[in-house]
């Protein structure tokens, strides 16, 4: 689903339809609702189609959930989600680590330590560098 209909599903719908985490690709949106589930948000320094402020936004919503992320990695464009010379595969890995954690309150299995893939510090970590240099990049734990 696009990142705007995960955002409107997270703010406005998550009770009613068991929805308990949400990941935003490079979200396309005009409206900042505040998320009311553990959420994380991507995006990238060469995005030009839903631009960092938009995500941004976002994540900075008043009201929204106090569990969150945001990464805006350098180089990153709309089509980082997707197939092609863009596409970033540690996407997919840190988005499910997310997944992990808030959705099905898995923080290891499989060999995988999903909480320090996100919340850590090493050099393999989210903000560590794991998917790349970012510009920005701020997660809250309660």
């Amino acid at each position: 689903m696009g990142g705007q209909a995960t955002a409107f599903s997270a703010a406005r719908n998550s009770s009613s339809h068991n929805i308990s985490a949400a990941v935003l690709l490079h979200p396309f949106t005009h409206t900042y609702p505040a998320l009311r589930v553990p959420f994380l948000v991507f995006t990238g320094t060469a995005e030009d189609t839903a631009p960092p402020a938009w995500s941004k936004a976002l994540f900075d919503a008043p009201g929204a959930w106090p569990v969150r992320g945001l990464v805006n990695k350098v180089g990153a464009t709309h089509h980082e989600p997707q197939s092609g010379t863009d596409y970033n595969p540690r996407l997919a890995y840190f988005a499910a680590a997310w997944l992990k954690l808030y959705l099905t309150r898995t923080p290891r299995g499989s060999g995988l330590d999903f909480e320090a893939a996100i919340f850590g510090n090493s050099t393999g970590s989210l903000c560590g560098g794991g998917d790349g240099k970012v510009l920005d990049c701020e997660l809250r734990r309660r």
